[in-house]
């Protein structure tokens, strides 16, 4: 009996440890089964550029826009885009009637002013002989009246003969400077309508290429449109217009990535080679205005571009070699501004204060608070807890 017995507890006893082996292992297969799964990135040493990003236009390095002086009707267009023109060459003949109006009745006014003063002059010449004989008949008659030959009252009448005449060429004169006066003035008003007639004939500024014409003959354009440019188009370079706040970190000389869709490359090389000492007011494609400041770009190779044609530009404000890159989306910034990472430590969540440098679209640096080869997890805006177990994925 005693034996019996000892047999059967021994079996229970084996039974007891097998099933609770295999409740140990369901309950941690059931733990791991349970943790939440997070995908994670190893932090490793790279480099890592911070750059401002545009879009540009690119033109030709020394072209010229070619504007109205004023507002007329295109009588002639005598290029074509792709011309070669040069420096002093007529582009555009324009006419305007207002101003061919006004340019007539100054003529007139002058013919009449002058034709005027003509007459004064003639008639002055009159006078001064009027003034001649007045002077010789006073003169008689009052050697007469000393000798008691001629009357007082004649003496009286010569002399107011005189006075009559010296007062006629008083006012004579005075017309005569009138006259000058318009006829200056009306010559300073029309060399000014000559000037603009001349500008509405629209000259090359420079020796080049006819890049772009906005007018076609019979057109009427009014002052300040933009008529047209000339340029070297196998010389070209970029203009950004960067906003503002963006501006505290670009300098002359800086790198500058450039791609576009119509590249065969991938990417074109530039430099940043000069900055407008002032900013621009411009209205954003929403509407909102901003004040940009412009920046031109020099090209090292222009690829298949062509003077007018957008580009991205990535201009590079800081370069370092030796980052620790953690991805933009691992880094959570609290309330307070303290910027934190989630590190995975033994399969374990721990938060980690950081501090953080410079980035660009994905990365950005770890100054301080990682080293390389840590695990962190790669999104922070995960529902994840300090001490809570993972199961990572790459």
């Amino acid at each position: 009996m005693g034996v019996g017995v000892l047999n059967w507890n021994k079996k229970n006893i084996g039974r007891g440890i097998i099933i609770g082996a295999l409740l140990l292992g369901g309950f941690m297969s059931l733990g791991v089964m349970n943790r939440p799964a997070a995908e994670v990135h190893q932090v490793q040493q790279g480099s890592l550029i911070a750059a401002v990003e545009e879009t540009g236009e690119v033109r030709a390095c020394n072209s010229s826009e070619i504007y109205a002086l004023l507002s007329g009707h295109v009588k002639t267009v005598p290029v074509k885009v792709g011309e070669v023109v040069e420096q002093g060459q007529v582009l555009i003949t324009m006419e305007s009637i207002d101003l061919q109006i006004e340019i007539e009745n100054v003529r007139s006014q002058t013919a009449q002013a002058r034709a005027a003063a003509e007459g004064i002059r003639e008639g002055m010449v009159n006078t001064r002989c009027e003034i001649e004989q007045a002077e010789n008949d006073l003169n008689r008659i009052t050697s007469l009246y000393n000798a008691d030959a001629a009357s007082a009252a004649e003496v009286d009448k010569a002399r107011a003969r005189l006075n009559a005449a010296q007062e006629l060429l008083n006012q004579q004169n005075t017309s005569l400077e009138s006259y000058n006066a318009q006829i200056s003035s009306l010559g300073s008003l029309s060399n000014q309508l000559f000037r603009k007639d001349k500008q509405l004939s629209q000259f090359s500024p420079v020796s080049g290429v006819m890049l772009d014409l906005q007018v076609k003959p019979n057109q009427v354009v009014a002052f300040g449109s933009r008529l047209g440019s000339v340029g070297d188009p196998e010389i070209m370079e970029i203009k950004a217009k960067i906003i503002e706040d963006d501006m505290r970190d670009i300098k002359i000389g800086q790198n500058v990535v450039i791609t576009s869709p119509v590249l065969e490359q991938e990417f074109l090389q530039g430099r940043v080679e000069e900055i407008y000492p002032q900013a621009e007011e411009s209205a954003s494609s929403l509407g909102v205005i901003q004040r940009r400041v412009p920046v031109i770009i020099s090209l090292e190779e222009t690829g298949n571009l062509k003077p007018g044609y957008e580009v991205r530009v990535a201009i590079e404000t800081m370069h370092q070699s030796q980052a620790l890159l953690v991805p933009v989306e691992a880094i959570r910034t609290l309330e307070n501004g303290e910027q934190q990472i989630a590190v995975v430590e033994e399969g374990r969540v721990r938060f980690r204060r950081i501090e953080t440098g410079i980035r660009d679209k994905y990365y950005v640096e770890a100054v301080s608070g990682l080293a390389a080869g840590e695990t962190i997890i790669r999104d922070a805006s995960q529902n994840i807890t300090a001490g809570q177990r993972i199961k990572a994925k790459q």
